[in-house]
C-alpha cells in the first residue's frame, strides 16, 4: 500500500485533464489514526482569491479525491484560520462526514465541490514515462504561469497597476501565439525548461531563436505593428527575469516536478523559419540590454541568492536569506536594502581584457550585447570591449556561452561562506533571524529550507512583529560583509563553489 507524493498526485490529476499544479492546490493525506480518519490541509487564504484545488489522498482506498473551490467562493471569515497563523486555513476534514466540514468552527460544505475521484495509477516500468507524456494534455499550465507573471510584476513594483500587468501578460501571449506559428505548437510554452534543464537550454537554442525572431519582426514592422513588437520585446525581457526569479533556487526534485508540468513541444516544427539562422553572421547582436535593464536583472539575481549552510555554527545551521530581508525593508518603505544593493552592483567589476588590470565598473556600462557566437560586448561611453571572465582557477578568458544571459553569474570575490565564518561573532542578528525562520518553518510544517520563494511571504506575516525591530541591526551587519562582486561564467562559478 502506497501513499502518493504530492508530485505524483498532481501528475495523476494532469493525466485526467485536471489543470492542477503546485501553485494552485493544497495537498493533504489521510491521518493514519484509525479512530480519527481525517484529512489535514493548510491552504493560504490568498488561494481563495483564485480557483483553489484541494487534493485529498486516501491511501487506504488507494484513490485521491479532487475538489475545486472557485475563486471568491468564501470570504476570509467563512473559513476559520489557525490561531497562530491568521494567513492560513487549518482544515480538519472528517472522512466520515458527508459534508467534509471544517470542525474548527466553519460549517461550510466541501462535498459540492468534488470534481473527480481518481484511482491510483498502475505501478510499472512505464508509469513514469506515461506521467511525463501526459503533461502535454494539460492546456492551462502556461496560462497559470502567465497569471503568476502578472502577480510578480506587481509584487516587484515593475508596474504600478493591474491594468499594466495585464498588458504585459497580453504581450507574452501574443508573442507565444505568433512564434508558435513558426516553430510549432507549444514551442514557446517550453521556455521554463530553458531555466530548469541545462541540457535543454543548450540543445534547444530557444532564447537565441526567440530573440532573432523578435529582432526580425521589429525590423520589418511599421506603424502600430512596430509598437506592438516593441511591446512584446519589453514583455519578453521581463518574462525572462520572472523565470530566472521563479526557477533560480529549486532543488533537483523540484526541478523534475516542474518539468512534468510543462507541455511537450510539437515533434515536427514548421519548416518556415523567420530567417535563415545559419546565414546570420557570428557578430550579429542577438540580444541587447541597457544599464537600467541590466541593473534590474542583476538585482533579481542577488535577491534570489539565498544560502543554506547546514553545518554552520550552532545546532540549527545558518540560513542566509535574501527575499525575506527584501520584504522586511520594502514593507516598511525602508529603501536601504535596495540602495545598498544598487550601490554594490554599480561597483561590480567588469573584466574587459585578458589582463588583471583590464577592469571597469558596472556603473560606467551603458549597455551589453549578446552575439550569435556566444560572446558579449560591453559598451561604455569611450568604447566597446569584449567581456572576459575569471575561471575557477583564477585564469582570465574570453566569456562565451550558448545560453545567453543565463550563462553569466554574479560572483562574490570573497566566497560568502568564508566571509560569514570569519565574521560570525559580529553577526548576531543574522543568526537570530536564521534561527527564528528555521523554527517558524518547523511550526508551519514547511520542510524545504532552500525554497525561500515558496514561504517568505508566509514567514514574514508570521514573524513580522519580531523581525521589524531588527531592521537597523540587520542593515549594520550587512555593511560588515564583503560586498565586492565580479561577473563570472555560470559554470565556472559552480565549479568554484564545489571546490
Amino acid at each position: 500500500m502506497k501513499n502518493l507524493k504530492k508530485s505524483e498526485a498532481i501528475n495523476l490529476c494532469i493525466m485526467n485533464g485536471i489543470p492542477v499544479n503546485k501553485n494552485n492546490c493544497t495537498y493533504a493525506s489521510r491521518n493514519s489514526t484509525p479512530k480519527a480518519p481525517v484529512y489535514w490541509a493548510n491552504p493560504e487564504i490568498v488561494c481563495l482569491k483564485q480557483d483553489w484545488w484541494l487534493i485529498l489522498n486516501d491511501w487506504n482506498l488507494q484513490e485521491i479525491n479532487v475538489f475545486c473551490i472557485p475563486a471568491n467562493t468564501f470570504t476570509d471569515t467563512q473559513l476559520s484560520t489557525r490561531s497562530d497563523d491568521p494567513s492560513r486555513l487549518h482544515l480538519h476534514i472528517l472522512c466520515d462526514d458527508v459534508n467534509f466540514t471544517n470542525n474548527r468552527g466553519s460549517k461550510e460544505s466541501f462535498s459540492r465541490y468534488l470534481i473527480k475521484t481518481l484511482p491510483y495509477p498502475n505501478t510499472g516500468k512505464n508509469n513514469k514515462k506515461a506521467v511525463k507524456k501526459s503533461a502535454s494534455t494539460s492546456k492551462n499550465n502556461f496560462d497559470l504561469l502567465i497569471d503568476e507573471f502578472g502577480v510578480w510584476l506587481l509584487e516587484e513594483k515593475i508596474v504600478g497597476s493591474k491594468g499594466s500587468a495585464s498588458s504585459y501578460k497580453s504581450y507574452i501571449k501574443a508573442l507565444a501565439r505568433e512564434i508558435n506559428k513558426v516553430f510549432g505548437k507549444n514551442w514557446f510554452q517550453n521556455f521554463p525548461l530553458f531555466y530548469i534543464d541545462d541540457n535543454f537550454a543548450k540543445e534547444s537554442n530557444l532564447y537565441n531563436l526567440t530573440s532573432i525572431f523578435l529582432n526580425e519582426q521589429k525590423k520589418k514592422a511599421k506603424g502600430t505593428d512596430k509598437k506592438d513588437w516593441n511591446n512584446r520585446q519589453s514583455g519578453f525581457n521581463q518574462f525572462i527575469d520572472f523565470l530566472e526569479s521563479k526557477y533560480g533556487e529549486l532543488d533537483e526534485d523540484e526541478l523534475i516536478e516542474e518539468q512534468n508540468l510543462i507541455p511537450e513541444p510539437q515533434s515536427e516544427p514548421s519548416k518556415t523559419m523567420p530567417v535563415a539562422v545559419a546565414e546570420i553572421p557570428d557578430s550579429t547582436v542577438i540580444s541587447e540590454l541597457n544599464h537600467k535593464e541590466l541593473m534590474s536583472k542583476f538585482k533579481f539575481r542577488m535577491n534570489t541568492q539565498n544560502r543554506w549552510y547546514p553545518n554552520f555554527g550552532g545546532q540549527n545551521g545558518l540560513l542566509y536569506l535574501t527575499r525575506l530581508p527584501k520584504k522586511l525593508f520594502s514593507a516598511a518603505k525602508d529603501k536601504r536594502w535596495n540602495s545598498l544593493l544598487e550601490d554594490d552592483l554599480n561597483e561590480m567589476r567588469i573584466i574587459v581584457g585578458p589582463n588583471e588590470n583590464d577592469v571597469r565598473l558596472f556603473k560606467d556600462v551603458q549597455k551589453m550585447q549578446y552575439l550569435k557566437d556566444g560572446t558579449f560586448l560591453v559598451v561604455f561611453n569611450d568604447g566597446i570591449f569584449p567581456l572576459y571572465t575569471r575561471t575557477s582557477k583564477n585564469k582570465i578568458i574570453l566569456e562565451k556561452t550558448s545560453i545567453a544571459w543565463k550563462g553569466i553569474s554574479i560572483d562574490h570575490m570573497i566566497p560568502l561562506e568564508n566571509d560569514l565564518r570569519a565574521k560570525i561573532n559580529s553577526l548576531p542578528t543574522l543568526i537570530k533571524i536564521s534561527d527564528l525562520v528555521i523554527n517558524s518553518l518547523d511550526e508551519l510544517g514547511m520542510v524545504n529550507l532552500r525554497s525561500e520563494e515558496k514561504w517568505y511571504n508566509t514567514v514574514y506575516d508570521y514573524l513580522s512583529n519580531v523581525l521589524n525591530p531588527l531592521r537597523d541591526s540587520l542593515y549594520n551587519e550587512l555593511l560588515k560583509l564583503d560586498r565586492r562582486y565580479e561577473l563570472m561564467d555560470r559554470n565556472e562559478n559552480s565549479r568554484r563553489g564545489n571546490r
